[in-house]
C-alpha cells in the first residue's frame, strides 16, 4: 500500500487556508461530540478562542499545561493554566475580541518585590561629594523617631538623575544597621555604600515627611516601596522575556532596581507558541489617594496579577477591578462576593515548586489608603493589605493571561 503523503503547499495563502481548514473541522467535532484530548495546540486553541466558541469547548476549571523554565536556575516545571473566564477583552488597538482567561493554578517558584525600597532623594542635576543630612518628621516602628538626623558624607559625586536610598525597612531596623546608598542614573549602580551618624553637620536636603517635597521623596515609599502597579517591578517582570539583569527599567527619579533582578524575565521561561497565543489587553488600577492621585489607570498587559474583585472578593473600586471571574465564585462557594479580612481556606494558593505548601499570592491592587501596602491572599485564604503586604516584600503570584 502507498503510504499517504501530504500536498505540498507553495505558498503562505495555501498554508493559512488549510490551517484553517483543520481547525475549522476541530471546532465542528467537538461541537459534535469528539474530545479536545489529542491537540495541545495552541494556535488551534487560538483560533477557537478567537471564532467566539471557546465557551462551548471549554469548560471552567479545565487546564492547558504548559512548560515554564526558569533560565537561571536551569530548572523546568510544567504549569497548569486554569480556565478561569470567558469574555470581551480590549486590545492596544481599541479592537474588542473574544477572550479566555487563564490563571496559573499554582503560585510561582519564587517571590518578586512589587517594589524595592524606594530613594529617598532623587537628584535631577547631580550632587557633588560632600556632607549632607535630612531630617525625619515622623515617628515610625521602634527605630525611627520624630525629628530623627540621618547624616552622611559622599566622596563620589552623584551623576544627573542619580538618587540617594537606604532606608530600606528603617522602623523595623536599629540604626546600628542603617546603610545609605549612593545610585546612578540607572537606579541599579550603586556608586557608594555609606554608614551615617546621627546629628546634623553639612548641607540640609530637607525633611522626609508624609507626602513628597520636591526631590525629597514621602517616608513610606523610602521605607517600603510603592504600591503603584503601573509602574510596579512586578509588572515589568510579568511582561518581559529578557534575561537577567535586562527586564527593569526606572519609572521615576526615585525608582530602585528590586532584589530579583538576577533572575531572567517571566515570559522568557515560555515557549513562543504559548507567547504567541496570548496578547497585551487592557486590564486596570485605581491608584492610592495619599502619594497618587486615586484614579483608575489602564494598561495593556500579555500577563497580569488578578483584582481583588476578579477573584470574587469585595473590591474596592467596582468598576476599576474588572468582572468577578467565573472559576473563583465556584470556588469561593459563595453566590457574593466574599468579604476582606477573614479566612477562607478553599481561596488559598499552592506552591508550584512545593503543591503542599500554602503561598501568600499577590493582587494587582494598591491599599489606596496608603502609599506602600497592597493586597494579596494570605496563606489562609484571607484578602489583606496590611501586616507586611508591604511593596517591598517579595510574595508570590498565580499570575493571568488571556488568549484571544
Amino acid at each position: 500500500m502507498s503510504a499517504i503523503t501530504k500536498p505540498v503547499i507553495l505558498d503562505e495563502t495555501g498554508k493559512q487556508i488549510v490551517e484553517k481548514l483543520h481547525t475549522q473541522n476541530l471546532l465542528l467535532d467537538i461541537l459534535a461530540g469528539a474530545t479536545l484530548e489529542h491537540t495541545q495546540n495552541l494556535d488551534e486553541i487560538a483560533n477557537i478562542v478567537r471564532s467566539g466558541e471557546a465557551n462551548k469547548i471549554f469548560n471552567i476549571g479545565d487546564q492547558i499545561v504548559v512548560p515554564w523554565t526558569d533560565p537561571v536556575a536551569d530548572k523546568t516545571w510544567s504549569m497548569p493554566f486554569d480556565v478561569v473566564h470567558f469574555g470581551n477583552v480590549t486590545l492596544e488597538d481599541q479592537e474588542s475580541v473574544p477572550g479566555m482567561f487563564l490563571q496559573a493554578h499554582y503560585a510561582h517558584p519564587f517571590g518578586v518585590q512589587f517594589s524595592h525600597a524606594r530613594a529617598f532623594y532623587k537628584c535631577p542635576d547631580g550632587l557633588a561629594a560632600g556632607t549632607y543630612y535630612i531630617t525625619i518628621t515622623a515617628a515610625s516602628g521602634d527605630n525611627v523617631g520624630a525629628g530623627d538626623i540621618v547624616c552622611f558624607t559622599t566622596t563620589v559625586a552623584i551623576p544627573e538623575n542619580g538618587r540617594i536610598g537606604g532606608l530600606d525597612n528603617a522602623p523595623g531596623t536599629t540604626k546600628a544597621n542603617w546603610r545609605i546608598k549612593t545610585y546612578a542614573a540607572d537606579g541599579k549602580t550603586v556608586l557608594e555604600t555609606i554608614t551615617p551618624t546621627f546629628s546634623a553637620s553639612g548641607t540640609s536636603l530637607g525633611s522626609l515627611g508624609a507626602t513628597r517635597d520636591g526631590n525629597m521623596n514621602c517616608a513610606s515609599e523610602a521605607y517600603y516601596g510603592a504600591n503603584n502597579y503601573k509602574n510596579s517591578a512586578i509588572r515589568q517582570y510579568l511582561n518581559s522575556a529578557a534575561g537577567a539583569d535586562a527586564w527593569w527599567a526606572a519609572k521615576d527619579g526615585w525608582d530602585i532596581v528590586p532584589d530579583q533582578i538576577t533572575k531572567a524575565g517571566f515570559l522568557a521561561g515560555f515557549q513562543n507558541d504559548f507567547i504567541n497565543a496570548i496578547k497585551p489587553v487592557k486590564v486596570s488600577q485605581a491608584t492610592n489617594t495619599v502619594i497618587d492621585d486615586g484614579t483608575t489607570q489602564d494598561m495593556y498587559d500579555r500577563v497580569f496579577l488578578p483584582s481583588l474583585q476578579e477573584m470574587h472578593f469585595s473590591p474596592q473600586v467596582a468598576d476599576a477591578e474588572g468582572v468577578i471571574w467565573e472559576y473563583w465564585k465556584r470556588v469561593s462557594g459563595s453566590s457574593t462576593p466574599l468579604a476582606t479580612g477573614t479566612e477562607y481556606p478553599q481561596m488559598r494558593t499552592f506552591g508550584l515548586d512545593n503543591k503542599n505548601s500554602a503561598q501568600h499570592v499577590r493582587l494587582r491592587f494598591a491599599n489606596r489608603g496608603s502609599a506602600y501596602y497592597t493586597w494579596y491572599v494570605t496563606t489562609a485564604g484571607t484578602a489583606g493589605s496590611h501586616y507586611y503586604s508591604y511593596a517591598s516584600s517579595a510574595y508570590r503570584f498565580a499570575p493571568a493571561v488571556v488568549i484571544c
